[in-house]
């Protein structure tokens, strides 16, 4: 867990998905490249503050209340006084070790999960470091902020500040703004920005976090990304009652099958011969448990091309491999028995970095950008049996 969470890096996020909330790290701040940028041949910054409302680069996410989130926080700073010699002002709210940031969240392809947290009008004890501050939402709130319209959000952001001596106050002033970890790993903190601390204040309180908002989730592997839950029971019994009424073939590798039974829907890739081709469309059952998976991993459904159902017999497992290069995104949703996602990069030194997941049934996972195309992965030989099934985007 991060000791300071500053734009770029990761944060703690809750997030709803299915009626459930989940803890779990993602990256503060969307990539924003303007055209003038762009000409110029710079990269990307980070937004991490949303501060308008009407800006065409939050649309969507002020709309839809699937995007909005809490930021867990325990502390936020913003810099002070002259460049080349800042200093921190860290602020808190009373009697609360805890307290939620409203904020917005979002899978963006080849970034993975970004977040950003709302600001407001500041109260009397934010200035001078800054006229603004971020909307602290009391409990009761919780639920109007993840649920509510779109006139709940903008009331939240234009309603008055928290009373200064009611709910923040100026806990520390720390020295070394421009040269201690914020500007080691941002540059120079830029006025105005407000940054999340998770210090050791928040060290013992993970697990009342994780209590109150859900389980802790999330990976350390940039591009892979999971999601423990999505469906209930009941709903996991009716799809593997439909991939066992289904004719599956055991799977084959030039000549050789293997001890997995497999369907491809919509586009079959042939190991044999090395040829892709448009497959049969998918039942309308499996279309279902598209369309819930995309929403779960916020992809569009219709761009969820390609679906592979997988019946694991005992000691079936899949070798290391990368996808096909014509597929882009993969999303797997694990059925029955859980199973164990590993990946391996190689090392300068021929040897392998190593990582694994923990693919639980009734979750997701979501393969992007570096874990897509910079790992192999596999699954270990299983003693019992297991079914899942693979949603693949096509590569444009």
């Amino acid at each position: 867990m991060p000791i300071e969470t500053v734009e770029g890096l990761p944060g703690l996020v809750v997030f709803e998905r299915g009626g459930r909330r989940h803890l779990r790290l993602m990256t503060w701040g969307f990539p924003r490249l303007s055209r003038a940028m762009h000409t110029r041949g710079e990269e990307p910054n980070r937004i991490g503050l949303v501060a308008d409302l009407t800006s065409p680069m939050w649309d969507e996410m002020v709309v839809e209340p699937k995007y909005r989130c809490l930021i867990p926080i325990t502390h936020f700073a913003n810099p002070d006084g002259p460049a080349g010699a800042k200093t921190r002002t860290w602020f808190s709210v009373k009697d609360q070790p805890i307290v939620a940031w409203a904020g917005f969240c979002r899978n963006i392809p080849d970034q993975g999960p970004l977040y950003a947290g709302m600001t407001m009008e500041a109260n009397d004890a934010i200035p001078p470091t800054n006229d603004r501050m971020p909307v602290l939402l009391e409990p009761s709130e919780y639920e109007r902020w993840l649920h509510g319209t779109v006139q709940d959000v903008i009331q939240f952001q234009y309603r008055a500040p928290f009373d200064a001596s009611r709910a923040v106050r100026c806990i520390a002033h720390h020295s070394g703004g421009d040269r201690g970890p914020v500007a080691q790993r941002q540059g120079s903190a830029a006025p105005g920005a407000a940054r999340t601390s998770t210090g050791s204040a928040l060290r013992p309180a993970v697990a009342a976090v994780a209590d109150l908002f859900g389980p802790l989730e999330g990976s350390t592997l940039p591009g892979l990304s999971s999601w423990p839950e999505v469906i209930p029971p009941t709903r996991e019994r009716d799809i593997i009652e439909n991939i066992d009424a289904t004719e599956l073939s055991p799977f084959r590798f030039q000549g050789w099958l293997g001890k997995r039974h497999t369907r491809s829907y919509g586009w079959t890739y042939d190991f044999d011969t090395g040829r892709f081709a448009k497959g049969e469309p998918m039942p309308q059952w499996l279309i279902s448990v598209r369309d819930e998976v995309a929403e779960a991993v916020d992809l569009p459904a219709d761009g969820l091309e390609q679906a592979l159902l997988i019946r694991y017999d005992p000691g079936a497992g899949i070798g290391w491999h990368k996808d096909r290069p014509v597929f882009e995104h993969v999303v797997g949703l694990s059925l029955g028995n859980p199973a164990t996602l590993r990946f391996r990069r190689r090392r300068a030194d021929r040897g392998f970095e190593r990582f694994s997941l923990e693919a639980q049934p009734r979750s997701l996972y979501r393969l992007s950008g570096e874990a897509r195309c910079a790992w192999e992965h596999s699954i270990a030989e299983m003693e019992v049996p297991r079914r899942s099934i693979t949603f693949r985007t096509l590569a444009r």
